[in-house]
């Protein structure tokens, strides 16, 4: 994941992983409580963050 901290996007970017494959990802704020969760089969994904505080992140 990048920037992070984040302040408006942040990119998620799985290494590896088959186009047929799919990941499920979680964005978990620094309390570790779930903001997002998704499936997603693409290596890179940006998300649009503006509704959520600039911080720092897990996933």
């Amino acid at each position: 994941m990048f920037p992070n901290p984040v302040v408006s996007t942040l990119t998620v970017r799985i290494c590896g992983l088959p186009g047929h494959q799919s990941a499920r990802l979680e964005l978990l704020d620094l309390n570790e409580q779930v903001l997002l969760h998704w499936n997603t089969q693409r290596e890179t994904t940006p998300l649009l963050m503006d509704e959520y505080p600039a911080s720092s992140y897990l996933a």
